[in-house]
C-alpha cells in the first residue's frame, strides 16, 4: 500500500519536473523556448540567415556541412518550442537517389555523434509516407531528447532529406486532450514566425 502511494506521488511529479526540463535542440535552441525567445535567438546567431520573401512570406535557413537547409518549428498548445528541423535546399527525383541517400547518411552520422547508434532504421520502408509526406528513416536517442531523420514529399514529386531534433516531453502535452493544433511547419508557408 505505501509503495503504490509512494509511486501515485512521485510519478506525476517526476513527468512535471521532466516536462518543465529543457533540451537543448540545436545549438543555443533549447525546448520551452517562447517564439519571441526563438525569434530573438535565431537573429543573434550568425549561422542563421533570415530571408523575407513577401509580406506573408520569410524564413531562416542555415548550412549544415556545407549544404543549404531550411529552418522550421513546432510549438505545443502552451506555445513551448518542443521541435526544431532542418529541411534540406536540395531535391531528389526519387527515394532511391544516390543525392539523396548520400545526404540522409551525412545527416544520420550528425546524428550518430550526439546519440549514438538509431533505435530505428527505416530504410526498407520508404513506399509509405505519412499524411504530412514524410517518411522516417532514422531515429536516435531516448526520452525526452530525440533525433530523426526524415524523407520528405515536395509539392513537385521530389524528394528532400531533413533532421529534426524534438523534445518528446514537451510534444506529449500537445496530445488528444489539445485545444490547439500542433504548429509544426508542414510545407514552405509554414515557415513564417
Amino acid at each position: 500500500m505505501k509503495k503504490s502511494l509512494v509511486l501515485a506521488v512521485i510519478l506525476p511529479v517526476v513527468f512535471v519536473a521532466s516536462a518543465n526540463a529543457q533540451v537543448t535542440l540545436y545549438k543555443g535552441i533549447k525546448s520551452g523556448m517562447s517564439e519571441s525567445e526563438l525569434t530573438a535567438y535565431l537573429a543573434s546567431d550568425p549561422d542563421f540567415t533570415y530571408e523575407k520573401i513577401t509580406d506573408d512570406l520569410d524564413y531562416y535557413k542555415i548550412t549544415i556541412s556545407g549544404k543549404l537547409y531550411f529552418f522550421r518549428s513546432g510549438f505545443n498548445k502552451y506555445s513551448e518550442l518542443y521541435f526544431v528541423d532542418f529541411i534540406s535546399g536540395a531535391n531528389y527525383p526519387s527515394v532511391s537517389d544516390a543525392g539523396l541517400r548520400a545526404n540522409v547518411e551525412e545527416l544520420a552520422g550528425i546524428l550518430r555523434e550526439r546519440y549514438g547508434e538509431p533505435f530505428y532504421e527505416g530504410w526498407n520502408d520508404l513506399s509509405r509516407f505519412s499524411d504530412d509526406n514524410e517518411s522516417i528513416v532514422y531515429m536516435f536517442g531516448a526520452s525526452p531528447d530525440v533525433g530523426c531523420i526524415t524523407i520528405e514529399e515536395n509539392r513537385d514529386g521530389t524528394y528532400s532529406a531533413a533532421v529534426a531534433y524534438e523534445d518528446v516531453t514537451r510534444e506529449i502535452l500537445d496530445e488528444d486532450d489539445s485545444v490547439a493544433a500542433d504548429t509544426a511547419a508542414t510545407d514552405i508557408e509554414d515557415y513564417i514566425f
